[in-house]
């Protein structure tokens, strides 16, 4: 039962569960429904569980290859991917029925956005661009619109200006860690940077070229448990 809970990342997710409920707080100006704001948080926190659960499925051979993520439940071959898939869909549909059924159908539906984003956009990206931290931002803000929705069933200016203040917050994350490496290095002159630098984003390209070099074809989801 860990192993899949695993899958869901709950730390991750922590944030998102925390940015749904100040959105449905903003929305309903303090006037909050227990009710309501119960099946908005837990039924966001299943489409996300549900999203990392893909997520991982889908990186799966690149994790086996790292020493970070290679003892998780995937990669360490402890569920099988098939098992996984079902566990994912599952979830996410309970998620996406709590919110339609037990708050309204506008928060369904960003929520659905959110997953599509997450796995359909950002997860394959990650191996093409490094455009993936802006579009990963995408699902990422859209929590507190989940929420407002759920307060108010609308999606107004002030939902998207959540959705902003989020998305912003997380690309400011991305440069300040950049910014910090930078500021560490000027320490050692400006050669050494360059060095540095050149040899961290030639360690990025080799390790995707080894990833992808040990993958091959992609394997079936659906494989039988070891």
């Amino acid at each position: 039962m860990s192993d899949y809970l695993q899958l869901t990342k709950p730390r991750l997710n922590l944030l998102v569960v925390f940015t749904t409920g100040v959105g449905y707080w903003l929305g309903v100006a303090g006037h909050v429904d227990p009710t309501t704001l119960f099946h908005a948080v837990v039924g966001t926190a299943l489409v996300a569980g549900g999203s990392a659960v893909f997520n991982q499925l889908y990186e799966q051979d690149v994790d086996a290859l790292m020493a970070r993520t290679r003892l998780r439940p995937l990669p360490d071959g402890r569920l099988a991917p098939w098992r996984a898939f079902t566990f994912g869909l599952i979830v996410s549909a309970l998620g996406l029925i709590q919110l339609s059924f037990g708050v309204n159908h506008l928060s369904a539906v960003v929520a659905f956005a959110t997953l599509v984003t997450y796995v359909v956009w950002y997860t394959p990206m990650k191996r093409r661009s490094s455009l993936a931290t802006v579009i990963g931002a995408i699902p990422g803000a859209l929590p507190p619109v989940i929420g407002w929705a759920a307060a108010t069933n609308t999606v107004s200016r002030e939902a998207w200006l959540l959705f902003a203040i989020v998305f912003l917050w997380q690309e400011r994350a991305h440069l300040d860690a950049n910014v910090a490496q930078l500021i560490r290095l000027s320490a050692v002159g400006t050669n050494e940077i360059i060095s540095e630098l050149v040899r961290a984003r030639l360690q990025t390209h080799v390790e995707k070229l080894v990833a992808v070099l040990a993958v091959g074809e992609r394997g079936n989801f659906f494989n039988a448990e070891n």
